[in-house]
């Protein structure tokens, strides 16, 4: 949760008592939904975690954008993902055997101590930083987005 985050109104979607950013509501038929709508033949682009990250924490437990992208990598679709964590390192080579993937990093400040305050549970802005170079280095196309804007 960043404390300046736009989509803390969703808390009033969620149906949820506790404070925004205090819950994770886990969409564990997400891949199940995504390989449905990939059946039928599909162009475009395919943007994860344009509102909360595709990388949280839970990712770890869940897998649910790994096991995305495994599906994406089958149609040839374009992938941008956006991000705050270096967990994103984990499915590069997946994003390697895309044809066209991307991924960028947020990045509020260099300042690390600030940045956890902002940004508390997020990678500090030198692992982001870290992992854009591993990403480019890999060959896929990387952009850092400064924000909040």
């Amino acid at each position: 949760m960043c404390i300046y985050c736009y989509a803390s109104c969703m808390a009033r979607f969620s149906n949820r008592q506790e404070k925004w950013g205090s819950f994770v509501q886990v969409k564990t038929n997400f891949t199940a939904v995504l390989a449905s709508q990939l059946r039928r033949p599909k162009k475009g682009r395919v943007m994860l975690a344009s509102v909360t990250d595709a990388y949280q924490a839970i990712e770890k437990k869940y897998s649910l954008t790994q096991s995305c992208l495994k599906l994406l990598t089958k149609n040839g679709l374009k992938v941008s993902i956006l991000t705050k964590s270096d967990l994103v390192l984990r499915d590069t080579e997946l994003l390697k055997s895309m044809p066209a993937a991307e991924v960028s990093f947020t990045i509020t400040t260099l300042d690390e101590k600030l940045a956890r305050m902002l940004e508390p549970g997020a990678s500090s802005p030198s692992r982001r930083l870290a992992a854009l170079e591993s990403l480019a280095g890999a060959g896929i196309k990387t952009w850092v987005q400064l924000k909040p804007t």
